[in-house]
C-alpha cells in the first residue's frame, strides 16, 4: 500500500538517502499535524516511526510549536521532549538565511507560492547533505 503524499507544507522531503534512509526535514505544521493525530498526522506518524528515516527539524520549529502550544493551551514540555526525542534539531545559520533570499528568488520564477522559510530548509538541506556546512 502506498501512503498519501503530502503537500511540501506540511513537510519537506529530502531525497538524500543517508545510509540507505531516507531524511525528512519536518516543519511546524508537520509536529502539529503529528500531535493533534489528524489524518496528515498519520502520515507523519509512519515516517518518524519507519526504522529507514532519518528525520530532521530546523530549531526556529521549536518557537513556532511553543507559540501553537501556548495558544492551544498544550504543556509545552511534552511536545518538546518528543520533537527532540524524534528528530535531530537542525540549526539554521545567519548566512543561510541570507542566502535564502537569492533562493527564493530564483525559485519563485518557477513557484510563486515559494516563501523564504522552504528557500531556507533548501539552502541549508543542500549545504548540510552536501558537506558544505563547514
Amino acid at each position: 500500500m502506498q501512503r498519501e503524499r503530502l503537500p511540501t507544507s506540511v513537510c519537506t522531503l529530502l531525497s538524500m538517502r543517508i545510509c540507505g534512509d531516507t531524511a525528512y526535514l519536518l516543519d511546524t505544521y508537520a509536529w502539529v499535524e503529528y500531535f493533534i493525530g489528524s489524518k496528515k498526522g498519520e502520515f507523519v506518524r509512519g515516517m518518524v516511526e519507519d526504522e529507514n528515516s532519518v528525520i530532521y527539524t530546523p530549531e526556529c520549529c521549536l518557537a513556532e510549536l511553543k507559540g501553537w502550544a501556548i495558544r492551544e493551551g498544550v504543556d509545552f514540555k511534552e511536545p518538546y521532549r518528543i520533537v527532540r526525542k524524534l528528530s535531530d534539531i537542525h540549526c539554521i545559520t545567519t548566512g543561510d538565511w541570507l542566502e535564502a533570499a537569492t533562493v527564493r528568488s530564483e525559485m519563485r520564477k518557477k513557484a510563486k507560492d515559494f516563501g523564504m522559510m522552504g528557500s531556507c530548509y533548501f539552502l541549508s538541506d543542500f549545504k548540510y547533505f552536501s558537506g558544505e556546512n563547514g
